[in-house]
Formats: C-alpha cells, structure tokens, sequence
C-alpha cells in the first residue's frame, strides 16, 4: 500500500542566498491545489539578484523531517518573472543528505517568462533515510524579480 503526503510549505521556513527578498502574504491558510488536496498557505516569495552579489543566487526549503528510505519526492514549484527578463534561466534541485557526499538532483537550465509556469522535478526512490532540501538557481544579476506562489507550489511524498 503506497502512502501520498503533501508537504505544506510555510512562507517563513524558506531560505534565502540572494541580494533582495520579500514575501508578500494574505496570512490565511485555505484550501488551494485541489487536484492535491492540500491545505496551502498563500502567499508569494519574491527574488532577485540584483547588482550580483551572489555568483549563484538560490532560494531553499528543508523539508523539517527525515525522508525514509524508499520515498519518492515530486517538487513542483509555481513560478513566473515579475516582468520580461531574456537572460533569466532556472534550475530547480533536490539535494538529499543523511549520506556523505550530500546528493543532488537538478534539472537542466530552464526558461522562464512572465506567464505562471510549473516545472515538475521528481527524485524517484530514496535509499536511504534523508533530510531533504528543496532549491531553485537561478543565474544573472537582473533586478526583475523571480516570483514563486506559495499558494500553487507543491511538494509530495509517496511511501512505498
């Protein structure tokens, strides 16, 4: 029998390695995502690397729990520029640690625009029991803001 869990990801655990962020929040939790189920927070986290202080900009989310071995993680974030931005390319990533080296799965370089898009990376059967981290790259020093909305970003896990 195979267990699916949505993983709620809080506006206030996200982690940031950037020059500016803000999260802008209606500070209610409701019912959003249907087709998962899930309870969401909405709110928008906002990015950006402007003047380039950071060679490789990045946001992060640790998932607040072990991972068990067997799991499978689906990271599917909702994002979208704040206006158009020709150099803005994305890597979405799922680092697993619990083992040394620290593994990570990344996605190839991805565009993004200003329509809202979800980008799906799946990280197919864990083998050991992990903390997870959940990340999206990004690689210029625009000061276009990356948006991510909380409110249709999803993170499931599915036990085996």
């Amino acid at each position: 029998m195979s267990l699916f869990e949505v993983i709620n990801l809080e506006p206030n655990k996200w982690n940031f390695r950037c020059s500016n962020h803000r999260i802008e929040s209606s500070n209610k939790l409701h019912t959003g995502a249907e087709q998962y189920k899930k309870e969401s927070f909405n709110y928008s986290l906002y990015v950006n690397n402007d003047i380039g202080k950071l060679s490789v900009p990045f946001i992060y989310y640790d998932i607040p729990h072990t991972v068990m071995a067997g799991s499978e993680i689906i990271f599917r974030p909702a994002l979208r520029c704040e206006s158009v931005c020709s150099e803005r390319n994305i890597k979405l990533a799922i680092g697993r640690s619990g083992g040394i080296p620290m593994s990570v799965l990344m996605t190839q370089n991805l565009p993004i625009d200003t329509n809202w898009t979800n980008i799906e990376l799946k990280h197919e059967k864990i083998l050991q029991p992990s903390i997870i981290r959940l990340g999206i790259y990004w690689y210029d020093s625009s000061p276009i803001n990356l948006i991510l909305n909380g409110e249709n970003t999803v993170v499931c896990l599915k036990q085996n």
